[in-house]
């Protein structure tokens, strides 16, 4: 087992530890880990992967984490680099260096390759985590301000109130039937109008009374007071008169 968080009682067998820590290493991750060089110092690293298993396309984030160690680890930290990162950004590698600083200081004097290896996938299963609730958010926030722009475009213009239909619809109701009377006005026409308009109106009336040459008698209800007014036409009261006075 890997003597993870165990004191050393001196600091004169470095080497030791680090060897003992290797095969350790080795027997816990066998394929995982890959042995750049067994002579002192010895190098090694790890493929860290992590993704949405509930998502197949996900591609997920991954990274190799590689180990120097130094002549006096653990008294000192191990060399850590990061290698081949995918999906994960300059600022993500910069915090993953700041915790493992953070880590390995609270673990001077002990085998910390263990616990710093496990920090790490740690930090990236947390982002996957993080990073598909952000998506997951910025989703619904775009789909919210969709919705509001469709309303704010449906519903655009004065925001409609009783009073103010009220209002409104009485205008309208006015305006409606003033325009009703107008066209009933246009309409109608007079009887002026009708026999203006009609030609054969006027020879009908001169051919029968030239045919029967008789009087024509014309009822004044037909005809408004002005229609009337302008015809020439004498009613019998006053040809009666006439006949009198000569």
């Amino acid at each position: 087992a890997v003597p993870h968080r165990r004191r050393r009682s001196d600091m004169t067998n470095h080497l030791q530890e680090q060897t003992d820590e290797l095969d350790a290493l080795q027997s816990i991750f066998a394929d995982d880990m890959k042995l750049l060089s067994a002579e002192p110092p010895a190098s090694f690293s790890f493929r860290l992967c992590s993704k949405d298993e509930e998502n197949p396309n996900d591609e997920g984030v991954e990274v190799t984490l590689q180990f120097t160690y130094t002549e006096t680890y653990p008294d000192t930290l191990p060399l850590v680099e990061f290698r081949d990162a995918v999906n994960l950004d300059s600022s993500d590698i910069e915090t993953l260096q700041t915790k493992i600083k953070e880590e390995g200081e609270s673990n001077i004097g002990m085998a910390m390759v263990f616990a710093l290896h496990a920090m790490v996938k740690d930090w990236l299963d947390n982002k996957i985590v993080h990073d598909k609730e952000e998506r997951e958010r910025m989703q619904r926030e775009k789909e919210e301000r969709e919705q509001r722009l469709e309303l704010e475009r449906i519903t655009a213009g004065t925001l409609i109130t009783p009073e103010s239909f009220h209002v409104w619809w009485e205008g309208f109701r006015k305006e409606r039937w003033a325009d009703l009377n107008a066209t009933a006005k246009k309409d109608k026409l007079t009887g002026r109008q009708l026999f203006e308009q009609d030609q054969s109106l006027k020879n009908s009336d001169m051919t029968m009374i030239s045919a029967d040459e008789q009087t024509l008698e014309v009822d004044k209800d037909l005809f408004d007071d002005e229609d009337f007014d302008d015809l020439d036409i004498a009613d019998e009261d006053d040809e009666d008169a006439a006949a009198a006075d000569s």
